[in-house]
């Protein structure tokens, strides 16, 4: 679900016009970040790599992506909105903006 979330946003903002981390560049630099600290890894050992991958995604990236802070869940399935959403038609502007308030990730500077 978060990354349907993601592409609907990315899709529907993009053509109204507006900026998204995608597009302004902010999901690039996040992911050149992690590869930065990954790279400067001294334990090369498979499982550290995948373990510091996973914990600088969750960290640095995944907020970019969806706003689990937001909703105060990792997981849509635990969040406040799923029941509310499951099964009904969505508009998808009016709930992005919902999930966006908090902490205004989603919502681009004019």
């Amino acid at each position: 679900p978060c990354i349907a979330t993601y592409l609907s946003y990315c899709a529907i903002w993009y053509l109204d016009g507006k900026p998204t981390a995608y597009s302004t560049g902010k999901f690039h630099e996040a992911l050149v970040r992690e590869a930065e600290l990954i790279n400067a890894a001294k334990n090369r050992n498979p499982w550290a790599l995948f373990m510091m991958y996973l914990g600088a995604l969750q960290s640095q990236v995944s907020e970019l992506l969806f706003p689990w802070r937001s909703v105060k869940s990792g997981d849509m399935s635990s969040s406040p909105y799923f029941n509310q959403w499951y099964g009904l038609d969505l508009n998808f502007r009016e709930a992005v903006a919902k999930l966006a308030e908090p902490n205004q990730l989603l919502i681009p500077n004019d």
